[in-house]
């Protein structure tokens, strides 16, 4: 019987610690759940970020697709035309020659590359060839229906009729 009644003296005691750890168990069940909530936020900001991501990559794939497509249809215009058409540096080199310029004039591309296009033009059109150059690379974006002569690879020459426009930036003339 006083084993009993001394237990007695201990309960309250017992009591104290099971709510302390009730309580300490309460504080960390809390402390887990927000923690927990704030890492769902992040997770689910992240995946909000994964998605915009994605979208905008397929959005760029999208416009890469077309960028592609388009290159492809100018290239089969540059390469099919039966007209000549280039691009010619500042400097007064060809950087880009569609074929016909080797049917018309007999050079290959690589020949035509390698050399001024000036070296190419009838010396009785050399200046006005250099002033319609000038003209297009300093303040005149423009040339239309300008006629000069360009020698063949069997030395005569052939009639040419440009239009041409320029990019001063690119330091660029296009002309068909």
């Amino acid at each position: 019987h006083e084993l009993i009644a001394g237990s007695h003296t201990w309960l309250p005691v017992v009591a104290l610690v099971i709510g302390l750890l009730m309580d300490i168990l309460l504080i960390m069940t809390l402390h887990m759940t927000q923690m927990a909530s704030q890492r769902a936020k992040e997770i689910e900001r992240a995946n909000r970020q994964l998605q915009v991501e994605v979208a905008e990559r397929g959005w760029v794939e999208t416009i890469l697709q077309e960028a592609l497509r388009k290159a492809e249809e100018h290239s089969r215009l540059f390469d099919l035309s039966i007209d000549l058409i280039c691009i010619a540096d500042f400097e007064g080199y060809f950087k880009q020659l569609n074929p016909s310029w080797e049917m018309t004039l007999g050079y290959t591309r690589e020949e035509l590359m390698s050399r001024s296009y000036m070296e190419l033009i009838h010396p009785d059109d050399l200046e006005k060839t250099r002033v319609e150059a000038a003209g297009l690379q300093e303040n005149r974006r423009r040339s239309l229906a300008f006629v000069n002569r360009y020698q063949h690879k069997d030395g005569t020459y052939r009639w040419l009729c440009w239009n041409a426009v320029s990019n001063p930036r690119a330091q660029l003339i296009y002309s068909v």
